[in-house]
């Protein structure tokens, strides 16, 4: 390394400092072995029994590690064999959004140090500067402020913008029921960045259950998820009907009315709307139509023409079998397409309007399905499937009465 190393000049701590009860998994990227040797020996003099460290040496085995396990915070050196400097630093950062990163390293400048925080740094540590007291206190306060951020995070829904355009939309290289491959062209329109939450869901909900929409269930917090999972458990009329119930918390004019002269707000039971009982124009939430989700799953008219939703590798964009856990995960914790939407490939199934049928090879714009059916569809792939279901084109289906644990949506906007 270039920069100056702990062992010129630091002195271990032998002073405590409290912490919370339940142990801490700490990454440690840090390529120098002796600077690596005296941050394990402080961490261990300082507080013995709360964490657990692993040390790695490169940005790619932090990242690999990071995609398939469990992290509390992270120590990141800014000079290492495959990455030097901030840039580096943020573009992993910015793959992980959900996981506290501290920057520690020998470079003693405050302009670095800034800037690193405004890119999402916790805090920014210079090597010769901390003891053990110190560095726990730093990690103990960037797990808390990352995670006050994300529970600010929870009610606000971001939309991302979709240029409209053209599309070749399936596969020729998947299931039957992705071809025949076809044009389609969309007109612009805004789509969830994440998944609906469990806590979206509920704010929802609760302010809906005062305002005539009386059967909104409460669904799910993702399969055994804590805190920022998607909701699960609601099937396809009770999100028309939450829709219309965040349209209108929100100001805006709701979707989807109880039939064709669109008068009577659908708020209770279980309809099968048609298109004509949709009123397209609104400016209030709807689902997407499987055009529109496949079209932003590709990334818009930015696709790279990647296998999965913003990668053609499934471990830096998706939550699926082989890296879930069995489990849901909080969203956005994995990378976003080219669009800057996440988790389209993985976590949980989405719910689109359409009714499920066959592709035609006639090129269509703005379709909205087939008039009628038996099941709806379902996109993206979820966690507990196989990586070949977490593909842009993969297809799936459901009774719009299904309530499952590995089922949830999100919304779009005109």
């Amino acid at each position: 390394m270039q920069d100056g190393t702990l062992a010129q000049c630091c002195q271990l701590s032998a002073e405590g400092h409290t912490m919370r009860s339940n142990q801490i998994n700490i990454l440690l990227v840090e390529d120098n072995p002796g600077d690596a040797r005296l941050v394990k020996e402080m961490l261990t003099e300082a507080h013995p029994l709360t964490h657990e460290l692993t040390h790695l040496t490169t940005l790619a085995q932090a990242r690999d590690h990071l995609s398939h396990q469990v992290t509390d915070v992270v120590l990141l050196d800014l000079s290492l064999p495959d990455g030097q400097g901030l840039e580096c630093a943020s573009q992993l950062m910015e793959s992980f959004p959900a996981v506290p990163f501290v920057i520690l390293t020998g470079l003693d400048d405050e302009a670095v140090g800034l800037e690193s925080v405004r890119r999402g740094a916790q805090d920014y540590l210079i090597k010769w500067q901390i003891d053990g007291k110190l560095i726990m206190r730093v990690i103990s306060y960037a797990i808390e402020r990352k995670q006050a951020a994300l529970e600010k995070e929870k009610l606000i829904r971001e939309l991302v913008q979709v240029t409209g355009g053209t599309f070749q939309m399936g596969s020729t290289t998947g299931s039957l029921n992705e071809t025949p491959v076809h044009s389609v062209t969309l007109g612009a329109f805004y789509i969830d960045k994440t998944e609906i939450t469990y806590e979206n869901w509920t704010d929802v909900r609760n302010w809906g259950l005062t305002h005539g929409y009386a059967d909104l269930p409460e669904g799910r917090n993702g399969c055994s998820g804590t805190t920022h999972h998607p909701v699960t458990e609601v099937d396809w009329y009770d999100i028309l009907k939450w829709c219309n119930a965040s349209s209108e918390k929100d100001g805006l004019t709701p979707v989807y009315y109880t039939s064709n002269t669109l008068t009577t707000v659908y708020r209770t039971g279980q309809l099968n709307l048609a298109a004509a009982a949709v009123k397209w124009t609104a400016d209030g939430y709807r689902l997407p139509t499987e055009a529109e989700w496949e079209f932003a799953a590709r990334g818009g008219t930015k696709s790279q023409g990647y296998t999965y939703s913003g990668s053609k590798i499934v471990d830096d964009v998706a939550w699926c079998g082989d890296n879930s856990g069995n489990n849901t995960h909080p969203v956005s914790t994995k990378g976003a397409n080219e669009l800057g939407i996440y988790d389209m490939s993985g976590n949980v199934w989405e719910w689109c309007w359409d009714w499920y049928g066959s592709y035609s090879s006639t090129a269509q714009t703005d379709p909205k399905g087939p008039t009628s059916g038996r099941r709806r569809v379902l996109r993206g792939g979820s966690f507990d499937v196989s990586d070949s279901s977490c593909h842009v084109s993969v297809r799936s289906i459901g009774s719009p009465h299904l309530r499952n644990h590995f089922v949830g949506f999100r919304c779009v906007r005109d």
